[in-house]
């Protein structure tokens, strides 16, 4: 059978992985087209029932508990689809991804599925990109799968708890979030180029299901139109994520309201925030600061090293003239610090 079409069928952590895959890498001729429906919205699941030809599609039926209703719901939609085409291929057009022993796993078994890839039952759904969930959507979309894993494997090895905090992407850019949150600075608003705008919906995911508990967390905002900083309050930690190459203008522009900002940065991806002052960065990630009105990330591939922190005069704005318009306190005092420079 050639096929033409590939259909995820998964929610959650079953899907937004594969989705930024899908959306941040250019097609690899000549693999099939690739859907992801993560949705029961009746327009979307007849627009992907239209788009496809039922009998040259291959199926991936993706749950981690194995009994996500709605995967399964999907897929008693897609086999009656498949089952009136002529010439189809039947159950050999579904593919399995979950847990071990779950009811999808022996649903699979009972239907006589094409093939079922059983994940390691010990890895969280929205862990998974790394796993089967994200792997076999990768390979089917003709992604570099071992050169993937290489780099992955790389980041790991930096991440590691051994690793100088300086030194540790991880443990800094947490570090960075952690403490702008204990200063009430807990909602990360997630600004990324286009081709990679599917990247703030997965980070959403993994931010308030890995860090909401207990009645504490970081709350993630995504895909949230770009306003002038004026417009926020002073619990915001702005994050962009914008890819060398990609149609940034508009959104360079829109972030460029404010002449608080300044971009710069000779590598292939930056991760730039706002910082309440002019400053240039040279690709070097700032250490957070408790006082820091406009939270600045930067992530690139360089290797971190310390900065230096400035000290500005306090200053006020005209609506309102009780609040430091740098550190966002009571005002008179004489010094504020600002986000660190290099």
């Amino acid at each position: 059978m050639k096929v033409t079409d590939v259909v995820l069928l998964g929610m959650g952590g079953s899907s937004l992985g594969p989705e930024v895959l899908r959306t941040s890498f250019p097609p690899r001729k000549p693999s099939p087209r690739f859907w992801v429906l993560d949705s029961t919205v009746p327009g979307w699941v007849r627009a992907v029932t239209k788009a496809i030809t039922p009998a040259r599609t291959l199926f991936l039926v993706a749950s981690k508990s194995g009994g996500t209703i709605e995967v399964l719901s999907l897929f008693a939609h897609f086999r009656n689809l498949v089952a009136k085409a002529k010439m189809n291929r039947g159950s050999d057009q579904f593919i399995a991804i979950t847990d071990p022993g779950t009811g999808l796993d022996k649903m699979a078994r009972d239907h006589g599925f094409g093939q079922i890839f059983t994940n390691p039952a010990d890895i969280g759904g929205r862990y998974s990109v790394l796993s089967l969930f994200g792997l076999v959507p990768a390979a089917l979309l003709g992604l570099d799968v071992p050169r993937l894993l290489d780099r992955a494997a790389g980041m790991a090895e930096r991440c590691k708890g051994q690793t100088p905090v300086e030194s540790n992407p991880g443990a800094y850019l947490g570090a960075v979030m952690g403490s702008l949150a204990k200063t009430g600075r807990d909602k990360v608003t997630i600004i990324a180029s286009p081709a990679l705008a599917t990247f703030g919906l997965w980070v959403e995911q993994l931010l308030a299901e890995s860090t909401g508990k207990e009645g504490t967390g970081i709350i993630p905002v995504a895909q949230e139109p770009v306003l002038h900083p004026a417009a926020y309050g002073i619990d915001r930690v702005f994050v962009y994520l914008r890819l060398k190459g990609d149609t940034n203008t508009a959104l360079d522009r829109q972030v460029r309201l404010s002449p608080r900002l300044t971009i710069r940065c000779s590598n292939s991806i930056c991760v730039i925030g706002m910082t309440s002052e002019p400053s240039s960065f040279d690709g070097n990630l700032p250490l957070p600061w408790p006082g820091t009105c406009w939270a600045f990330i930067l992530l690139t591939s360089r290797m971190f090293r310390r900065a230096k922190t400035t000290q500005i005069a306090c200053s006020a704005t005209s609506n309102q003239p009780d609040v430091c318009r740098n550190c966002r306190t009571a005002v008179p005092h004489k010094l504020c610090r600002t986000s660190p420079v290099v």
